[in-house]
């Protein structure tokens, strides 16, 4: 005779199956709980610990998450999904090194998740995008990952080898179309609370840290507070000095860095926003497809994740300049473009920024953006220079600027382009202070492309040291040139094409970023802004 089934086997499953159910649902923190119960009744269960961490990976506690990935691979050496998200936490720890040889060591290359994380690696921590181009898993649109085919286009913005703007642009817009969801039948958002006299404006962002979001937005916004109700959805855990300085802005604030796309769309629409600022773009997905579903009555899509258009029809302007985006080029934005005369950002420099200062003897020529910028089509450029540079005599070294410029491999694909042509220093300053005084003593700034500075370029202007440029075409690509123009800087000071470097005859510098330079002027970028929410 049969023995009669154990209850508490049954209501074990019955509770793992509710937990699985409410992650697959992106309910975090009751799976989480679910999760924790069932671990302690089943602590050799390497599944159990696994989803703990993703909960916990979810949530943005990664100590937390780190000993459950951990122990679901000593349990099971073969949960390659368990080292997968191992390695996501120790990135997210900056564990770098710790987060590469735990890549290095799962021998399988063919699951298209870890083939999307070894690209994401290559792109973001290691600074190649051509080589994060070859490792992300191909196919085609329909069979390929969502994370995948939004990588192998980020990719494609800072190295696009024979891809063109155009057709960048257009797999954006694919992407956009077939994962953040088109906008169809959107609800009716509600008037504001009868109680409020000035308008509500939202704006979110992942990056309300000292990120360019801070540094170009703060000044405008800081400004726009006195006239209307600011109302921050705070997408990240981690905060700073600058989280401080937009808290002290704002009327409500609002931690959201945990919600998935319908509650954050929710909790959106519970605030019953005029207008909606978007600060984070394509470094917040789960946010944009928030987003495409309209829950405020109008938004515009500003600084962060900024690179390119979003492929949102919900958004009811791109901010803007006639100079990061001609008007020709609307055909390459979902978004109608809303050039703002007075430029679209402004920078607050940090409360540590160094004055202008001597630069170096000699001629010290600065690469200082992002690594993952110095494109195969750059250090080609770059190449021809130096020896075109060399043949006339000028003596001159090249120095790389940036925390990422550790790495070995890095510095060995510099080294392969062109450590037979110059002299070249690797500086890896241990914070921003140590970064922009470094920057200080260049005699140039030899921007990259097609993806150009940003932020780096405001900083080194700041400083008094020029910038070389050549534009694009996406807005990513036109950064520098903006920037320079706004300065009021004349074609033969910032164009690289055609330019040699010439010593110096007086070490002696001033900011090039005048203090009447729209770039600076808050005052005239918020009336812009105030008009922009009050008339529409």
């Amino acid at each position: 005779m049969a023995s009669a089934p154990d209850p508490r086997i049954a209501k074990f499953r019955s509770q793992l199956a509710v937990a699985d159910v409410l992650r697959a649902r992106q309910q975090w923190s009751a799976a989480l709980d679910g999760y924790s119960d069932a671990i302690t009744h089943a602590p050799q269960m390497p599944s159990l610990h696994h989803n703990a961490s993703l909960c916990l990976f979810a949530l943005a506690r990664y100590d937390e998450a780190l000993p459950y990935a951990t122990q679901a691979l000593r349990l099971d050496p073969q949960l390659w999904q368990a080292r997968l998200i191992r390695v996501k936490v120790l990135r997210k720890l900056k564990r770098l090194d710790e987060a590469m040889a735990a890549l290095a060591s799962e021998p399988r290359q063919d699951i298209p998740s870890l083939q999307t994380e070894r690209a994401s690696f290559a792109l973001h921590e290691l600074g190649d995008a051509a080589r994060a181009g070859e490792l992300v898993p191909s196919g085609s649109d329909s069979n390929t990952p969502p994370e995948a085919r939004l990588l192998a286009c980020l990719a494609a913005l800072y190295d696009p080898g024979s891809i063109s703007p155009e057709q960048i642009a257009a797999r954006l817009q694919s992407y956009s179309d077939d994962h953040l969801g088109a906008l169809s039948n959107p609800k009716p958002v509600k008037k504001s609370v009868p109680s409020a006299t000035r308008p509500r404006v939202g704006v979110i962002s992942p990056q309300l840290r000292a990120t360019p979001v801070y540094f170009f937005g703060i000044g405008a916004l800081r400004l726009l507070s006195a006239h209307v109700d600011l109302v921050f959805f705070h997408r990240n855990t981690k905060e700073d000095w600058a989280t401080a300085q937009f808290r002290s802005i704002a009327h409500d604030w609002i931690d959201v860095a945990a919600l998935e796309p319908t509650g954050l769309e929710q909790e959106i629409r519970r605030h019953q926003l005029d207008t909606l600022i978007d600060m984070g773009g394509w470094m917040d997905t789960q946010a944009l497809q928030a987003l495409a579903t309209k829950p405020a009555k109008r938004m515009y899509k500003w600084v962060g994740g900024q690179a390119a258009s979003t492929g949102l029809a919900a958004f009811d302007g791109f901010l803007s300049d006639i100079e990061q985006t001609p008007l020709e080029l609307q055909p390459l934005y979902a978004e109608p473009l809303h050039l703002l005369a007075s430029g679209y950002v402004t920078y607050t420099p940090p409360p540590y920024f160094p004055c202008a200062k001597a630069a170096d003897p000699g001629v010290a020529l600065g690469v200082i953006a992002n690594p993952a910028k110095i494109s195969r089509a750059f250090l080609h450029y770059l190449a021809k220079q130096c020896i075109a540079w060399r043949d006339e005599g000028i003596d001159f070294k090249l120095r790389f600027i940036e925390h990422r410029f550790r790495h070995v491999e890095l510095q060995k694909r510099i080294q392969t382009a062109l450590g037979h042509l110059a002299p070249l220093e690797f500086i890896v300053p241990e914070g921003h202070v140590a970064y922009l005084n470094e920057v200080a003593r260049l005699h140039t700034v030899i921007d990259t492309f097609p993806y150009t500075g940003g932020l780096t370029t405001i900083e080194a202007l700041m400083l008094g040291v020029p910038c070389r440029t050549r534009a694009g075409t996406l807005f990513c690509e036109r950064h520098t040139l903006a920037h320079c123009r706004y300065a009021g800087m004349a074609p033969q000071h910032y164009l690289l094409d055609g330019w040699r470097p010439i010593k110096a005859q007086s070490l002696v510098r001033t900011p090039l970023l005048a203090a009447d330079s729209p770039r600076l002027r808050h005052d005239r970028l918020a009336d812009e802004l105030l008009r922009m929410i009050a008339t529409h």
